[in-house]
């Protein structure tokens, strides 16, 4: 399973493993449709540190609308970046993550660097089935976000897929907030494929 970009690595790897004879019985796409080139080709290295440090809680929603202008505004090299970010920061956040500002630009290096392969990737070939569950998108509706965008998996599947709602939105659904919910729907959907139910 795999959440956001982890989804076409899950995809990717449930391929390998059926291709040399294992079964597959469960992959988990969590929020993310096929085709990621377009998303990919927004995310420039200050929208992408900004993101992270959204997911990662370190600044809030608002914050991170208005901070990929300022930023660029203000012309700062990567790492003048990262310490920006990460100085906006609560204490306790940092301390539960054990982050520095070093930790934290690599890690936005790291991410940059899948966004990179990202641009160029283009998904092929299917795997037994896939249980994408689906939070309200970054934009437009859930409804929208799952017929124009998720239900592509099913170019990418030889059989039925499903499709589970779940509460949050791309960047929350583990969050605090949502992850009891979460784990008990990811558990059922886990044990239904698993014939443990």
């Amino acid at each position: 399973a795999g959440y956001s970009y982890g989804g076409v690595v899950a995809f990717e790897i449930a391929k390998a493993l059926e291709a040399v004879g294992e079964r597959v019985e469960f992959v988990g796409i969590f929020n993310l449709p096929p085709h990621i080139q377009s998303r990919m080709h927004e995310l420039d290295f200050v929208e992408g540190a900004v993101n992270l440090a959204f997911f990662l809680s370190l600044v809030t929603k608002d914050q991170a609308a208005k901070l990929p202008t300022l930023l660029r505004n203000k012309n700062l090299s990567k790492d003048e970046m990262a310490g920006y970010l990460v100085n906006m920061a609560s204490q306790v956040r940092l301390a539960e993550l054990d982050l520095t500002v070093a930790k934290f630009a690599a890690w936005v290096d790291l991410a940059q660097s899948m966004v990179e392969l990202g641009r160029a990737y283009e998904p092929s070939g299917t795997v037994k089935s896939v249980s994408v569950f689906y939070a309200i998108p970054l934009r437009g509706t859930k409804e929208v976000w799952l017929k124009d965008q998720l239900m592509e998996w099913e170019n990418f599947t030889r059989g039925p897929n499903r499709y589970i709602d779940v509460a949050g939105e791309h960047y929350t659904l583990m969050g605090p907030q949502h992850v009891t919910s979460f784990q008990a729907t990811l558990r059922r959907e886990l044990d239904r494929a698993l014939g443990c139910d």
